[in-house]
This record gives C-alpha cells, sequence and structure tokens, in this order.
C-alpha cells in the first residue's frame, strides 16, 4: 500500500513538472503507468478529434445565433433603416392601396392654357398663369384631382401656349397624360377702367377692374362636350371728397391700385391691386364650377350591378343607359367578403364585410343594361360577380 501512494505522489509530480521548482523524477515504468491509468499522448490526440466533431460554436458566433431569431422576425424598413413586424407592413400596404383607389376614383383634369380675346397686351401671361392659378384653387376639391400644369404646358409649341389649340390635340394630350377630362378657356374679358364725376359739392373717382373667363370641358374617352361655365370676379373703389372736388391720386399710384403697374404676378403687390382681387373672385367662381360639374356618377339602381366579365384589364358591367351612366364615369368594386371559419372546429361561421379591390371606368355604354369598362385599380383581384358601387 506504502508503495502504491509512493508511485501515486511521483506519477502525479511527472504530470505537472510547472507546480513544483524541484527536479521532475524520471518517468515511471510501463507497469506503473499501467497501474495509474494514465492517459498517453496519442489519447489527447483523439480527444482534440472529437472536439472538433462537436463543432464547437466559438463566442462570436454565439452573440449572432442569441440575436438571430428576433433579426429573422422583423422586416426592413428601406425608408428609415427600422426594423418592422410582417405583420404591420401587410397592413401599410393594405392602406396604400385604398389610398390608391380613393385618388383613382376621382375625375383628372388637365388644364391647358387659356385663348386671349381681349385687348390686354400687357406684361402679364394671362394664358400660362390663369389656368396654373386655377390648378392652385382646386387642390384638395372633393372628387377632383388636377395634372400638374407643367406636365401638359411642356408639350405644346409657342402658338398652343397662347392657347390655340386644336380640339384633337387636346384630346390627345388628355389620353397621352391619361386624363379624364380636358379643359380648356377663354379670357373674354380683362378690364382696368377708371373715371371720374365732379358735382357741385363734391366730386369722386371711381376704379373698376374684372375678369371673365369661360371654362370648356371635353370627356376624353369620346371626345364630347360635357359643357361650358362663366366665371366671373370684379372689384371696384371709389374716393369720395366734399372739401375739393379735383382731389385725386396721383397717376402712379392710379396705375398701382388698378394692377396697371408691372407688378409680379401673384405677388402681395398684385393681391392688393383692383385687377388681383378680380382674378381671385374669378378664380374662385370657377373652382365652384369645376367642382360641380365633377359629381360623382349616379347611384346604380341595377338588381345587383356586378361585374359580369373580365379579361386581363377590360370588363363588362350589367348597367347601361337605363342607369344614366356616362363614358368616363368611374366606380368601385367591391368583392364578397372572405370566409370566417372557426379556428378549431374548421366550421364555417359567415363571411368578413365587403371590401373594395378595384376601381373600373366606363369606356362605353353599349345599352339600356350592358357597358364596357377598363380596369384602373384591382386587376388581379377583380372576379366576375364582384358588385360595383358609385362612390
Amino acid at each position: 500500500m506504502c508503495a502504491y501512494l509512493a508511485a501515486s505522489v511521483v506519477g502525479a509530480c511527472a504530470m505537472r513538472p510547472w507546480m513544483t521548482n524541484e527536479t521532475p523524477p524520471p518517468a515511471p515504468s510501463a507497469a506503473e503507468a499501467d497501474a495509474l491509468e494514465l492517459v498517453p499522448e496519442s489519447a489527447m490526440e483523439v480527444l482534440a478529434a472529437e472536439a472538433d466533431a462537436l463543432e464547437l460554436v466559438p463566442e462570436s458566433a454565439m452573440e449572432v445565433l442569441a440575436t438571430g431569431e428576433a433579426q429573422a422576425a422583423r422586416v426592413p424598413d428601406e425608408g428609415t433603416g427600422a426594423k418592422a413586424p410582417p405583420a404591420a407592413t401587410a397592413t401599410g400596404e393594405a392602406a396604400q392601396t385604398a389610398a390608391e383607389q380613393r385618388e383613382a376614383l376621382k375625375k383628372t383634369l388637365l388644364l391647358l392654357p387659356f385663348r386671349n380675346a381681349t385687348k390686354y397686351k400687357g406684361p402679364w401671361d394671362i394664358h400660362i398663369q390663369l389656368p396654373r392659378g386655377l390648378a392652385d384653387s382646386l387642390r384638395g376639391a372633393p372628387y377632383i384631382r388636377t395634372i400638374p400644369v407643367d406636365s401638359g404646358f411642356v408639350r405644346l409649341n409657342e402658338e398652343e401656349l397662347a392657347g390655340k389649340i386644336l380640339l384633337t390635340r387636346a384630346l390627345a394630350l388628355g389620353r397621352e397624360l391619361r386624363a379624364d377630362v380636358v379643359v380648356v378657356g377663354e379670357v373674354l374679358e380683362l378690364t382696368m377702367k377708371r373715371s371720374r364725376a365732379v358735382v357741385r359739392i363734391g366730386g369722386y373717382r371711381s376704379y373698376e377692374a374684372g375678369l371673365e373667363v369661360e371654362l370648356h370641358f371635353y370627356n376624353v374617352i369620346d371626345g364630347t362636350s360635357m359643357g361650358e361655365y362663366l366665371g366671373t370676379g370684379g372689384s371696384n373703389s371709389k374716393r369720395t371728397g366734399v372739401t375739393n372736388p379735383a382731389a385725386y391720386l396721383p397717376l402712379d399710384k392710379e396705375y398701382a391700385l388698378l394692377g396697371l403697374a408691372p407688378a409680379l404676378w401673384g405677388s402681395q403687390e398684385f393681391a392688393e391691386s383692383l385687377v388681383g382681387q378680380a382674378v381671385a373672385l374669378c378664380l374662385h367662381d370657377l373652382k365652384i364650377g369645376v367642382t360641380e360639374s365633377a359629381v360623382p356618377p349616379p347611384e346604380l339602381i341595377a338588381h345587383e350591378p356586378k361585374i359580369i366579365d373580365i379579361t386581363d384589364a377590360q370588363a363588362y358591367i350589367n348597367v347601361g343607359l337605363a342607369n344614366g351612366v356616362r363614358n368616363g364615369d368611374k366606380y368601385g368594386v367591391w368583392n364578397h367578403g372572405r370566409q370566417l371559419s372557426d379556428p378549431d372546429t374548421g366550421i364555417v361561421l359567415g363571411f368578413s364585410l365587403p371590401a373594395r379591390v378595384g376601381v373600373v371606368q366606363i369606356e362605353r355604354v353599349l345599352n339600356d343594361r350592358l357597358s364596357f369598362v377598363r380596369v384602373l385599380e384591382g386587376q388581379q383581384e377583380i372576379e366576375v360577380g364582384f358588385s360595383i358601387r358609385a362612390e
């Protein structure tokens, strides 16, 4: 027993020579090694190989694995770099689709330069500035959206920019820019005048400015006239005096009041002039006329108005002349709702509320109960039997 203990001490010292300052004793014999069950050097190589076989993960890789699951559950937002869950992304896409459909239901107007039928030859480019001002005033109007006026202007030559545009050319531009209605105009009157009357007890000087513009609306699909509207605006100012019948404003101030001075169109000085006030009133009147001309299409009184046939972006609906529809009218397309089932039993409980899945526009009314339409939105979602509604 004592010999065995002594051999154990000697073996321990042989395995850990760095633990003592003494010279390590000689290595034990092969028999002693067998008795102590020492692990030979070749066995260490086996253990190392087994460790490699376990595919041990380095510490840096563990950090990646720790966050991998969270990263896989998120979708990057390209705009901000933030992470958003897939459900939120799907909701955002649905909201964007609904907004696009609401826009597609609106009447799209293309405003072209107005022709000047007055004697005005001043510095203001009324051919361009009046339709531009009308487009600005129509922002936010219900049922209407306007194509940026410069999109049409850049396609016109010098004569067309002066308002001298053939109807065929105007309709071609409307089709090119995907407008529903082309609006052309004519400036009938732009007056700037002053007058003075002197009486025995005093006098007055009167200043007047007026503007008249007539608009013409044309349906891009078939080129038919959709009517006209005359917009007017006027402003006047009277200055009275009883002590000095000859009292009057200096000529330069009179010009500024009238708007004859070369004030920049749309500037504050222009807005305060009588001409500027007349222009603002006329544009407001024109806005009312345009808005009233773009009311939604009539409600459909047919029994279950719906899509009866569809091929790609072309379809047919079961409404026509008897419903008062016209070429260019737009309607929303609604599905029948999704089937809802109990997630545990699988029993069908009913259907969700119908949802708008697209927009169609009538291109040709064929008869009393049939019209040919073009699909503007939702070509992949619309199916035969889906209902249509005026919105």
